[in-house]
């Protein structure tokens, strides 16, 4: 049997019934809101005043703190390990790399301590 005639909700009556505050409300709602939260306590502002004096205490620091310098690279380390060796003696040198414990600036140290010995003696 097939029905005819089924009445149907109306969708505007519907969404009144779900949402019965008007768009105005909201926004009355939304100031009063804003006006409670302007309305500070004076604990609120007590807290407001550390968290002010706490970010000031940062800014001092960051001015004041040295910068930190930056990692030696690989290729400081090796001519940093080149004069070592030059002036303090290749053991000195050698026992610096060691202490580095990458193979890389071993080899490479060894690579450019012998192109710094044949620079010299091509000299004398």
């Amino acid at each position: 049997m097939i029905i005819k005639n089924i009445p149907q909700p109306d969708p505007k009556e519907e969404e009144e019934e779900f949402f019965p505050v008007s768009e105005a409300d909201i926004i009355e709602q939304e100031k009063r809101l804003e006006e409670e939260k302007k309305k500070a306590t004076p604990v609120t502002n007590f807290l407001n005043s550390i968290i002010e004096k706490r970010k000031e205490d940062k800014v001092l620091v960051e001015q004041f703190e040295k910068p930190k310098p930056p990692a030696p690279t690989e290729s400081d380390q090796i001519e940093e390990l080149v004069n070592i060796a030059l002036t303090k003696g290749v053991e000195k040198a050698i026992e610096m790399a060691r202490k580095s414990k990458s193979p890389y600036v071993m080899d490479a140290f060894h690579d450019r301590l012998i192109e710094e010995i044949r620079k010299q003696k091509t000299v004398e």
